[in-house]
């Protein structure tokens, strides 16, 4: 669950794509997560 929080919030410091509305936001979380998968699964609910 930390991991999860920091990867969001580094997500949203760092110059990605991802805009503070609904889908993107959702978007951006999915890139992070299938970048992230081969260390580990996280799901962003």
């Amino acid at each position: 669950a930390v991991r999860a929080k920091e990867v969001v919030l580094r997500s949203r410091d760092n110059p990605l794509p991802v805009h503070i509305d609904g889908e993107e936001v959702s978007r951006g979380c999915m890139e992070v997560s299938m970048q992230l998968h081969a260390a580990s699964i996280v799901i962003f609910a």
